[in-house]
């Protein structure tokens, strides 16, 4: 997108949240890339299955109809790139309330929507450096933490975005890599907390490492962050922004009106050697949300406590409560099915409660903990507010 309007007085003439987000909508016809992340799923063999995800603001230009995906390795000296074409649109990720349409359904109010490309490959080594990437361009030029080209529109001037997935199949042949079951939401309220999680799942159960890193635009460069701002801190937050290394939960608590990048990686481990990683790339965008105050929801049974233990063969069952402190408004809440085989029955109005049942078996045990996540959001106009919480449920061993 182009430069965000300078004449602050404009925005506050509207809503600060509505002024910010309809100057990004104006100025962003040669930019259109809010995030992306690169997942593969084993198919056979030395086949597999890769999912490109894109997020497009949809003021911007249209998406790509294909994607070139890229992979090779050093070790084995091998290079190749593949077209994965469109397979699906995915869900519009700015929740408007029921009066406001965003630009991907016809209104004016920014929209990010979800592209999905995908295609199989067929490596013809076993490799432990396997990289596969892609990028896209161009970022959005409403990104006012980063050092961005000038002029930011220019149709050969742009920060592209880049990210890639590391395949091992010397040390985990049939793998399948981490995939993320929520969307990168990432419209946070000025001044007040905001939690949220990308709700990664492995299907093979291995162990997870979540990390900040610099942004990528291609696979030895990177943004450059303005003065102030950095990998570990990309948006002005007090307490300061930080990332669970166990958990992959993000925290912040926004001092200023901006829009920033994150990119998070994740590493997954099977008997201490590292087999993969993913990265995915995504906005935060710092707005006004006055008077709205974002919803919240409890820890176990209505703690603040989101760990729990339980043993092989024994039922486990607890509460997760919700809340807003706006009069009249109501949550909806959701959950990820994180865990395969468990449970979560939502009930009430307007603020619901949501009861996870599991009962894990033998084969369930491991030394990492189990995770899924719950979403609440409210109803507020023009956008709705929303947080994501992370539970862990450990299942240890017996003997």
């Amino acid at each position: 997108m182009k430069k965000i309007y300078s004449d602050l007085q404009s925005l506050i003439k509207f809503t600060m949240l509505l002024s910010l987000m309809i100057s990004i909508h104006q100025e962003s016809k040669a930019s259109h890339a809010a995030g992306a992340d690169l997942t593969y799923r084993w198919l056979s063999g030395n086949t597999y299955e890769v999912t490109a995800a894109f997020y497009r603001d949809c003021g911007g230009i249209s998406q790509p109809t294909t994607v070139t995906l890229e992979y090779g390795s050093v070790n084995c000296n091998f290079t190749s790139s593949v077209n994965l074409p469109v397979v699906n649109n995915g869900p519009v990720i700015t929740y408007p309330c029921n009066s406001t349409q965003t630009t991907c359904n016809g209104g004016s109010t920014p929209g990010i929507q979800q592209w999905l490309y995908r295609g199989n490959i067929t490596l013809p080594f076993a490799c432990t450096d396997w990289v596969l990437s892609y990028n896209v361009v161009a970022r959005n030029c409403a990104i006012n933490t980063i050092v961005q080209p000038n002029p930011c529109n220019s149709s050969t001037s742009y920060e592209p975005i880049y990210v890639e997935a590391l395949l091992n199949n010397v040390d985990a042949p049939g793998n399948s890599s981490p995939t993320f079951s929520n969307v990168p939401i990432s419209f946070i309220c000025l001044g007040q907390d905001f939690n949220y999680n990308h709700g990664v799942i492995d299907i093979d159960a291995d162990s997870l490492a979540y990390s900040v890193i610099t942004p990528l635009t291609s696979s030895n460069t990177t943004i450059t962050y303005l003065p102030g701002f950095s990998a570990a801190s990309p948006v002005s937050s007090s307490p300061a922004f930080s990332i669970n290394p166990v958990t992959g939960d993000l925290f912040m608590h926004s001092t200023a009106l901006q829009v920033s990048v994150v990119a998070v990686k994740i590493q997954e481990f099977r008997n201490g050697i590292l087999i993969g990683s993913v990265i995915r790339d995504m906005q935060i965008y710092s707005r006004n949300c006055s008077p709205n105050i974002v919803p919240v929801a409890s820890g176990i049974n209505g703690t603040n406590d989101f760990t729990a233990y339980v043993c092989p063969g024994s039922n486990l069952c607890f509460d997760v409560n919700s809340n807003d402190a706006n009069a009249g408004q109501s949550v909806i809440m959701s959950w990820n099915s994180g865990i395969p085989g468990a449970t979560f029955n939502i009930s009430g109005s307007p603020f619901p409660t949501g009861q996870f049942c599991w009962t894990p078996q033998a084969s369930d045990a491991r030394a990492q903990p189990y995770t899924f996540t719950v979403t609440v959001r409210d109803d507020a106009c023009p956008l709705n507010g929303l947080q994501t919480y992370s539970y862990q449920i450990y299942v240890p061993k017996v003997d």
